[in-house]
């Protein structure tokens, strides 16, 4: 955990990434890639199945529109945990995460009312990004994983 994230919700969401066999990951923009990445190295280092949006699910499920609602109710929950990242409380993402009746959880700058948030802070966009990315670089650890060293 960095000191950029609550001690509380970093060891709720350890224990529920350490329950779950598979992980849906989603986010929007650059957090799209942070998604895409942490759940290629869930993968790796904690052998889980884990899986974020594509650029094929975008435009098939989306075309122009908004992409997140189907995903998230045509995948994503099939998995045992989802993980929504977004920079605002009232997105797209977290909004689809809320009315599911699922082990779900939010990494965001501000805690959510209704679904358990991991707080990171951040004072630009890409800031929270790189934020974020580490953040689950300390759940990996957290959860037994051996990151590699240079």
């Amino acid at each position: 955990m960095t000191k950029q994230s609550t001690q509380k919700n970093f060891s709720l969401l350890v224990q529920k990434i350490k329950d779950a066999n598979s992980i849906a990951i989603v986010g929007n923009g650059g957090n799209l890639a942070v998604a895409s990445h942490a759940a290629s190295d869930l993968t790796r280092y904690l052998g889980k199945f884990c899986f974020a949006p594509t650029a094929v699910h975008l435009t098939a499920l989306g075309g122009d529109n908004p992409w997140h609602k189907e995903w998230i109710h045509n995948y994503a929950t099939n998995a045992d945990l989802i993980i929504g990242i977004t920079t605002r409380i009232n997105s797209p993402i977290s909004n689809a995460i809320e009315t599911l009746n699922h082990n779900k959880f939010l990494i965001a700058p501000k805690e959510h009312s209704r679904i358990d948030t991991l707080t990171i802070g951040g004072e630009t966009y890409h800031e929270f990004e790189v934020n974020v990315l580490w953040e689950f670089y300390m759940l990996f650890q957290e959860c037994g994983a051996e990151l590699k060293r240079i």
